[in-house]
């Protein structure tokens, strides 16, 4: 994994978010986009364990305590725009397919998601943002009665062609 530091303010202080991303290797056949940070506060003592457990880190002669970390992509986005491409490949394959894309977004489009439900005006939007599905298949989506329907609208419009290439162009633009 690859590794990147932010400093950045936040209350007229200076925070440090730390970002790490590239692909995890899970076994042969289980390789993963990954993009995760973790964001450290100041503190004014050398040595010390954050709440999270974790040593203080030492950057230019100043001390920071971990304050959060995992899929904070919100406040990495907060931060810097640097990721706003990888960050929506987070758990696809190497191939560029989301996570289960048949069977999750085949479950996400009759059920909604945990914030949002399938009644909502936004709901179409936020379903294409997430599965990066071109909305003109939205629709055709919604006809789809079972997962291989579901399946087989994604394969005839090219959605996991254009999964495959988004992965390509991050692949060689991160140099993953």
């Amino acid at each position: 994994m690859k590794k990147q530091s932010f400093f950045y303010r936040r209350n007229g202080k200076r925070y440090l978010l730390i970002v790490s991303y590239g692909i995890q290797y899970k076994g042969t056949d289980n390789a993963y986009f990954s993009v995760t940070g973790g964001t450290y506060k100041p503190v004014n003592s050398k040595s010390g364990v954050s709440r999270y457990g974790e040593e203080y880190k030492e950057i230019d002669g100043k001390y920071y305590a971990c304050e959060s970390g995992g899929c904070i992509h919100d406040e990495i986005m907060s931060v810097t725009k640097e990721f706003n491409d990888l960050i929506p490949m987070h758990l696809a394959n190497v191939h560029g397919y989301p996570m289960h894309a048949f069977a999750n977004g085949y479950y996400h489009l009759h059920t909604g998601f945990t914030d949002m439900s399938t009644s909502d005006d936004a709901f179409a939007d936020r379903f294409c943002e997430y599965y990066r599905i071109p909305k003109e298949v939205f629709s055709e989506l919604t006809n789809a009665s079972c997962k291989e329907a579901y399946a087989a609208v994604l394969f005839e419009h090219g959605v996991p062609r254009l999964w495959s290439q988004q992965a390509e162009k991050l692949i060689e633009q991160y140099e993953l």
